[in-house]
């Protein structure tokens, strides 16, 4: 009776993992690889608190291309596709959190972007300060490709 209590979780699991691997999962088409687009300027994320944002590279040399990294992130998040038309750009990402801190300080990361609507609304507790935001990055680390973080652009 021992021994059955093991087998019962490993085909417990098995059928878990068939199942999931029953979801098909659309190949990227090569239309949607992005090409890096540098931005000569620092880009805000988050205004008017300007506690995020993307700055240009410098002469800073990536571990990873753009396309090394999404391969990366894609094979650790299989759920994930890049959407179409999503761009690429090099860049120092930072991210403070307000009390002198930083999730990210002067990371350089691959700023993913494309175009996805949403009312800022909806990622705040302040309603009546919604403005609509159409755009949305998606941060990897240029090393490792690494998942930093997503976010909206804010009045973008």
């Amino acid at each position: 009776m021992r021994m059955a209590t093991p087998w019962l979780v490993a085909l417990s699991l098995l059928g878990v993992g068939c199942a999931s691997a029953t979801v098909t999962r659309q190949p990227r088409a090569e239309s949607s690889t992005p090409t890096p687009t540098p931005s000569p300027t620092t880009i805000v994320l988050d205004p008017p608190a300007n506690t995020e944002t993307f700055a240009p590279p410098g002469d800073a040399v990536p571990g990873l291309t753009a396309d090394e990294a999404i391969a990366v992130y894609e094979a650790a998040n299989p759920n994930f596709q890049l959407p179409e038309g999503a761009t690429s750009q090099l860049g120092y990402y930072t991210a403070a959190v307000g009390d002198g801190t930083y999730r990210h300080k002067d990371q350089l990361a691959w700023g993913l972007t494309w175009h996805e609507c949403i009312h800022s609304g909806e990622l705040s507790e302040s309603p009546s300060e919604s403005t609509l935001s159409c755009t949305f990055w998606m941060f990897l680390d240029a090393n490792t490709g690494e998942g930093l973080e997503g976010e909206w652009q804010l009045g973008a």
